[in-house]
């Protein structure tokens, strides 16, 4: 990572209803094909004032830069602190992914500057990937023509969020869409994945003789992101700033942030090259000074999560778009199933034994900063403008309604046992943690991404002889 860092608040930006029925409707008044039918019906997608008689309510609003639970931003007061980013977006020519043998001797050089720069700002060895162990390294042309190469592990996934895109579709199927190629994905079909990626077609290089066009690079990959999608980009960093605190508060672990891991995979048969991504948030590791005194203390004690924290493994962050404006999340015992072949992707990518799955919404400082909000209602309503605004439903009828219909429904199972509710408050993340299954990698996954890869390559063939 570059060594120098330049302080960064993130900025935040409001999910509100009302918000979205303005933009809707600035939108498809602006079309002028657009009928009172199709506004209808926008506004109706956009949780619009249909069915106003039954949604009338009291509803506070709080302005958005005083909290940091529903709308998920950080307060000005504890800026986050983001690193420059490694290669302006703007100043890339073309992108490619070569193998680290077609390097020549020049270019190699260059290489071996870019791998020691992350040795000088890590603080673990252990940490730093060696330049023999990269098998996949990115070359970038600039627009004034020089060349640089780099490690995809060296990217930051939010300051180079543009380049780490790219990247990822220059490799065959990264490890966020494993669930995808199994078609096992609640919002992307297999068929429609495997369209996609037959239309868009990045070259991918193995060797320095060829280079990308400056087509293949999107350069509005963020416009085209869905609202959750964005919001989840945001909560990283205070995600990894919180678990960073809970692992150094345990034995004195350390996380670090990381890029793009890439795995080549060669197939005996034909000798065809794959390549698989995998972008986890975080590399964990535990400090293995008190391992000793930890064996001679507990000498006939066996357990897991002793040898758990003398390893190292990975972080995965999910923000939860469904649930930011909870007070808390339960704890999950299992990782849930959407989840579960990404992670079982990315270990078996970057050869790590185990992952923390951090499920995550914004902490709710509601509690704590009730006189705050009461003594700045005036000055939030005065600047609804800057940050937007958050309406907050208050029902109280309905809501001890509810509450005594599942006090009501807690006991009356057949077999006699009560319901366990979920409690309304709690902790704002819930970690699990997730081993590797070294046998669903070797029969379940790998195959299915080698027939999909195969599959992609065919239908491209087909495409490109029918246009010719």
């Amino acid at each position: 990572m570059s060594p120098l860092h330049s302080k960064i608040v993130v900025q935040g930006f409001s999910f509100s209803n009302q918000q979205r029925r303005k933009d809707v409707t600035i939108a498809a008044s602006s079309t002028s094909s657009s009928s009172s039918l199709d506004l209808d019906l926008l506004r109706i997608q956009a949780g619009g004032n249909s069915n106003k008689a039954q949604r009338k309510k009291k509803y506070t609003v709080i302005n958005n830069q005083d909290r940091n639970d529903t709308c998920g931003i950080a307060s000005p007061s504890s800026p986050l602190l983001l690193p420059d980013p490694l290669v302006p977006f703007d100043d890339i020519q073309s992108v490619s992914l070569i193998l680290l043998k077609d390097i020549t001797s020049k270019e190699k050089e260059q290489q071996q500057r870019i791998m020691k720069r992350q040795d000088h700002t890590a603080t673990n060895t252990s940490f730093c990937p060696t330049v023999d162990s990269v098998m996949v390294v990115a070359r970038i042309v600039l627009q004034n023509g020089s060349v640089v190469l780099l490690d995809p592990r060296d990217l930051h996934q939010t300051v180079d969020h543009k380049l780490w895109m790219t990247l990822r579709d220059h490799v065959d199927v990264s490890a966020s869409q494993f669930s995808v190629v199994l078609d096992k994905n609640y919002f992307t079909s297999r068929q429609s994945y495997l369209e996609q990626k037959v239309h868009k077609t990045p070259t991918k290089n193995f060797t320095n003789n060829n280079n990308i066009n400056n087509n293949n690079i999107n350069h509005s990959n963020n416009n085209n992101m869905s609202p959750a999608s964005a919001w989840g980009i945001k909560m990283e960093p205070l995600a990894f700033q919180q678990y960073q605190q809970l692992v150094k508060q345990k034995e004195n672990g350390t996380v670090m942030e990381t890029g793009m891991y890439i795995l080549t995979h060669t197939s005996q048969h034909t000798g065809k090259v794959y390549t698989f991504g995998a972008s986890p948030d975080g590399i964990v590791q535990y400090n293995t000074e008190n391992k000793e005194n930890k064996q001679n203390n507990n000498d006939n004690n066996n357990d897991d999560d002793d040898d758990d924290s003398m390893s190292s493994g990975l972080l995965e962050i999910k923000s939860l778009w469904g649930r930011r404006n909870n007070k808390g999340l339960p704890q999950y015992e299992h990782c849930p199933n959407r989840y579960y072949d990404q992670i079982q992707g990315q270990l078996a990518i970057c050869d790590k034994p185990w992952c923390d799955l951090m499920l995550f919404i914004p902490p709710n400082n509601n509690n704590n900063n009730n006189n705050n909000n009461n003594n700045n209602n005036n000055n939030n309503n005065n600047n609804n403008n800057n940050g937007g605004s958050t309406m907050k439903c208050k029902n109280k009828k309905k809501k001890s309604k509810r509450n005594g219909q599942k006090l009501n429904t807690a006991v009356t199972k057949t077999d006699g046992t009560f319901h366990v509710q979920r409690p309304r408050h709690g902790p704002n993340y819930s970690i699990v943690r997730v081993y590797r299954n070294e046998t669903y990698w070797n029969q379940t996954l790998l195959p299915a991404l080698i027939q999909f890869s195969d599959q992609v390559q065919e239908l491209q063939q087909q495409h490109q002889q029918s246009l010719q």
